[in-house]
């Protein structure tokens, strides 16, 4: 309770103010951990409600932080988009290149002798291309397409490269 004098003979009691309960704070983390702490919690939101519910402020909710810890770490939605979908797609190109055979992995055409004549650039680009696409199967309906179905499948394709005489 607290009392002023406002004039001359006038007084004013005041019940004092209700007390505020302090946010508690996050705890503090390296730079990497946070970054990933609130990649993590993007993910979960674009997840649950798709790439336009992904705010700033429902990142900063799910991360369990305040929004100018998020803002110190990615300073604009754009910029934590592109995080995460650069951090996204490293990951779905290690599990791609983890489930292919090693006779596929960079040397796979010249190790079965063929096919001759063909633009081995232009192949690299072919099977980056498949590759990416299974990759983003497997990471968009992983009960439908898991990563076994993509080592059979590049296997089986793998087959169809003529072998050297």
């Amino acid at each position: 309770m607290s009392v002023e004098k406002k004039s001359s003979g006038v007084w004013q009691i005041s019940p004092d103010p209700p007390a505020r309960r302090r946010r508690r704070n996050a705890p503090r983390l390296p730079p990497a951990e946070r970054r990933a702490q609130l990649l993590d919690a993007a993910l979960r939101v674009v997840a649950r409600g798709g790439l336009a519910q992904l705010t700033m402020q429902e990142v900063a909710k799910q991360a369990g932080v305040a929004k100018p810890v998020l803002y110190a770490m990615y300073p604009t939605a754009p910029e934590l988009i592109g995080a995460l979908l650069h951090r996204e797609h490293v990951r779905g190109m290690a599990q791609v290149r983890a489930a292919m055979p090693d006779t596929v992995r960079g040397t796979g055409i010249q190790v079965r002798g063929g096919p001759r004549g063909a633009d081995v650039e232009l192949i690299g680009h072919v099977m980056l291309g498949f590759i990416e696409t299974m990759g983003r199967l497997v990471l968009s309906d992983p009960e439908r397409f898991p990563p076994e179905h993509l080592r059979a499948t590049v296997r089986a394709l793998g087959r169809t490269l003529p072998r050297e005489k």
